[in-house]
């Protein structure tokens, strides 16, 4: 189990180590695009994802999460690669289609693996501290890597994607020494499609699980939207590559520990504080950052990074706690991650629209205004399992093992129902 997690934590900082993280933008602006033309990549990206998202999450019930893992890292390691290459926006699409593809078959199989290997020894209680390590193991990836990227970026944006495939071929190879016998279930007694169906009707007869699939889709606008207009805001400010870098490193860093500590704010405060406070310093920064200079966008980002740290273990925790059967969880988690694409294929090319029209200022702004609005409507339809200090979790959980303001009377399933 020990080795299991750790070879885990270790995937987990090498798939996610993308050296062109914080610099893709401007290789994309030196090869000719727009940021339009980059909205439109990104809604490429994501519908990719939503298409491909849920029969991955089957295969990776159905023949295992540790194939789902190494498969989509080598689709990922090879796409990097051929980034070099690629000159015109035909090309560019092809590759977005091709490492959206490989994402989708880590995406839902990485978590559903470690919850899998706790389930299995019977510590459950230890998933959102464990989620929580995974998340920092990812940023310190992320944080390596953009010091890295920014190095090479002052030399050549292009290398950027070799040495990319390189960190992500790591990946693979980790994967293929993973433990092998920690899925406690695979998809049996019909076919793919009734198997999707079975993992759809949980979602449908739960509230709250649909709740915080579309909190889960709201922020993670917010941080696609950080991920791309924030660093060229600061070179217009006159940030070096370098400096972009590090203070993305820095960022990282400071989202790891976040993420690595979680459990413990989550201990500390109810969840319905950490629900209207994650979103609410996204939003904050996207507006502090049209008017900030020098020193201080470089700490905004930093808090910006670092409530991204929070997004992932504390949405995954939520989620979780209310799927039963881990025979779907892979799949539950991969429609999960297709739903919130839908925000990226609405919303990005409309915010590059208005950037390349009228500045930066109109599509921040824009996304800054939508996402407070659903953020409003959403706090107004909050399930009860989630605005009563946080009383919500599923059955598996022993209940002496847990946070007092998320200690059970019912499941959030059952409650909703």
């Amino acid at each position: 189990m020990a080795e299991t997690v750790r070879l885990y934590y270790l995937y987990r900082g090498l798939s996610s180590a993308f050296l062109f993280k914080a610099f893709i933008v401007f290789f994309y602006l030196e090869r000719g695009l727009t940021f339009s033309s980059i909205g439109i990549l990104q809604s490429i990206f994501a519908i990719t994802i939503m298409i491909f998202e849920v029969p991955t999450g089957i295969y990776s019930d159905k023949f295992g999460r540790k194939w789902a893992m190494a498969t989509g890292a080598l689709i990922m390691s090879a796409s990097s690669l051929c980034y070099y290459f690629a000159w015109n926006f035909a090309a560019f699409a092809f590759l977005e289609f091709f490492f959206a593809l490989g994402l989708t078959l880590t995406s839902g199989a990485d978590s559903a693996f470690l919850y899998d290997a706790l389930k299995r020894v019977k510590r459950l209680e230890s998933y959102p501290e464990m989620e929580g390590k995974a998340t920092f193991f990812k940023y310190s990836g992320i944080a390596i890597s953009s010091v890295i990227g920014g190095i090479i970026a002052s030399h050549n944006l292009a290398l950027l994607f070799p040495f990319t495939s390189i960190v992500i071929f790591s990946a693979f190879i980790v994967s293929r020494f993973m433990d092998r016998t920690n899925q406690l279930e695979s998809i049996k007694n019909g076919t793919q499609i009734f198997h999707f169906r079975r993992a759809a009707g949980e979602m449908r007869k739960s509230r709250s699980v649909w709740w915080v699939i579309l909190y889960s889709s709201m922020i993670f606008l917010l941080i696609r939207a950080s991920d791309t207009y924030l660093h060229p805001i600061m070179k217009g400010q006159g940030f070096s590559y370098f400096l972009i870098g590090l203070t993305a490193a820095g960022g990282a860093l400071v989202a790891a520990f976040a993420g690595r500590y979680t459990s413990y704010l989550m201990q500390k405060r109810s969840l319905f504080f950490l629900i209207c406070t994650i979103p609410l310093i996204l939003i904050s920064s996207f507006l502090l950052f049209l008017y900030g200079k020098g020193f201080a966008l470089a700490l905004i980002l930093l808090i910006n990074l670092g409530v991204q740290g929070i997004y992932s273990p504390f949405t995954k925790s939520l989620l979780n706690w209310q799927i039963h059967d881990s025979s779907i969880r892979a799949t539950v988690l991969s429609l999960e991650s297709s739903v919130k694409r839908i925000f990226i294929v609405a919303l990005m090319p409309v915010a590059g629209f208005l950037i390349d029209k009228n500045g930066f200022k109109s599509g921040l702004i824009m996304l800054a205004t939508v996402s407070l609005i659903f953020l409003v409507i959403l706090i107004m339809k909050i399930p009860t399992s989630l605005n009563q200090n946080g009383k919500n979790v599923v059955s598996d959980f022993p209940e002496s093992n847990f946070p007092e303001e998320i200690k059970k009377g019912k499941s959030a399933f059952e409650i909703s129902n």
